[in-house]
């Protein structure tokens, strides 16, 4: 399904989003998921017959939303059967119903968005303030086995790509074995310049969300694959792009998502894998081998530790296979 595009002609929601690009570092994905998120609640909004600002031309009477409002839309934007009559408001809006952890991130994106209003724009009322809304299910990640990275490492050199160059070949592995050993988000990847990669000290400086910095250990088969791209790709200067395609410019993230897919396919694996999963992978096998939880959460750059305790969920299913096949007074 392709994702929806909303209008938003309004000034205040812009200069929001001018506002997250220039001072907030956000990322372009950000921006959209925002965006999306204030172009759908403007839609709902004047298709509320109570409203009677609905067409009232290109802006948006924000001051004019209240908590009941914002309460009545988190409900009537989360799943609904078919036979519910809000259903067809769907359909005559030309607009896909939300899971619930896609609705609550657009409530957040309207949150902060009045932040941004009652400390800039001088709003002195915030109807998001104290709006109760249900937590997120949990949802595990999906991650590959340690066979199945290992597959998915060596399909680049594999697979025959007639029409590929050699430089391209060990440019995916490279990708693969980066993404794989340091757990990086695509866009971390695709902002990396020949100079963070410091190979004496195995490590990669990384630039991640809010433009915050830090540096993560990289593994000696993705040094060498990086080294050996290097090698055979043209001359490369320290401020260019760590990873580009055949006209040299750096990749992007969409150019990451489609090389994927053929070497998924050659492990044998499902092509609707994102690369994200890479970076899940490796939190997984990290925790699975011992490592300490304050240290992934570092390497993956979360700000909160809980971001990063969904892992030991996964790791905890592999402990308790571990236990049953091992101890002999288990239930196996």
């Amino acid at each position: 399904m392709k994702p929806e595009v909303f209008p938003l002609h309004d000034g205040l929601a812009l200069d929001f989003l001018d506002h997250l690009r220039a001072e907030r570092a956000a990322s372009p994905h950000t921006i959209r998921n925002y965006r999306q998120a204030m172009g759908r609640f403007v839609i709902w909004f004047r298709r509320q017959e109570a409203n009677p600002r609905r067409s009232d031309g290109p802006g948006m009477a924000w001051r004019e939303v209240t908590s009941p409002v914002l309460r009545e839309y988190l409900q009537s934007f989360l799943e609904l059967p078919s036979r519910d009559p809000r259903f067809t408001i769907f359909q005559e809006l030309n607009l896909t119903p939300l899971g619930r952890n896609s609705a609550l991130l657009h409530l957040s994106a309207l949150r902060s968005f009045y932040k941004f209003l009652v400390r800039r724009k001088g709003f002195t009322v915030n109807p998001m303030k104290g709006l109760m809304t249900p937590k997120k299910q949990p949802r595990l990640p999906i991650f590959l086995q340690e066979a199945e990275a290992e597959r998915l490492m060596e399909s680049p050199l594999r697979l025959q790509r007639p029409r590929y160059a050699e430089w391209q070949k060990w440019r995916d592995k490279a990708i693969l074995e980066t993404l794989y050993s340091c757990g990086l988000r695509v866009a971390e990847l695709t902002r990396l310049k020949r100079q963070d990669l410091d190979p004496l000290s195995d490590s990669v400086r990384v630039l991640g969300k809010g433009g915050r910095e830090r540096v993560v250990p990289i593994g000696r088969f993705a040094v060498q694959a990086v080294q050996t791209y290097l090698m055979l790709r043209d001359a490369c200067g320290r401020d260019d792009p760590l990873f580009v395609g055949r006209d040299k410019k750096r990749l992007s993230a969409r150019g990451v998502q489609r090389l994927l897919k053929p070497y998924l396919l050659h492990a044998g694996l499902d092509p609707r894998l994102s690369p994200h999963k890479l970076r899940h992978t490796f939190a997984t096998h990290l925790l699975n081998r011992g490592a300490d939880l304050r240290s992934v959460q570092q390497m993956l750059g979360h700000r909160r530790l809980g971001t990063t305790q969904i892992y030991t969920h996964v790791s905890t299913e592999r402990m308790k296979k571990v236990y049953d096949d091992a101890h002999p007074r288990a239930w196996s």
